[in-house]
């Protein structure tokens, strides 16, 4: 399966998918003012506002709906460089099962100011 690379960008607007799409990464989503509102494998799931959520995009996977001020840090990471991280063995198994997994609500806009660091060094040498 193809893997789109490496990268994370702020999606303003955040628009809605047209068609599933699949990929061999791991995909992650946040969105600190909008609910976000994906197919997954067949199933709706909702993201809601200041979550963190990351899932295999191995799984056929569409945005459908962005409720609130739709924009949004999206990313990517190659299934390999993820498996080298040697995260626990629990989490790998939920997100190769194709659970989403969704953190807990970022309270303090770490998780937003983090991710849009992360965007902004991925962009640079």
């Amino acid at each position: 399966m193809t893997s789109l690379g490496f990268w994370c960008r702020q999606c303003q607007p955040l628009m809605v998918m047209t068609e599933a799409h699949a990929h061999g990464d791991l995909e992650w989503n946040y969105a600190s003012d909008c609910e976000l509102l994906y197919r997954h494998g067949g199933r709706e799931v909702t993201i809601p506002p200041g979550h963190l959520a990351i899932s295999w995009a191995a799984v056929q996977h569409q945005l459908i709906a962005a409720q609130g001020h739709a924009s949004a840090v999206v990313g990517v990471l190659p299934l390999q460089r993820f498996l080298a991280w040697r995260l626990p063995a629990r989490a790998l198994q939920r997100l190769l099962q194709g659970e989403v997994i969704c953190g807990p609500r970022d309270s303090f806009g770490d998780d937003q100011r983090l991710l849009e660091r992360w965007c902004q060094d991925l962009q640079g040498d």
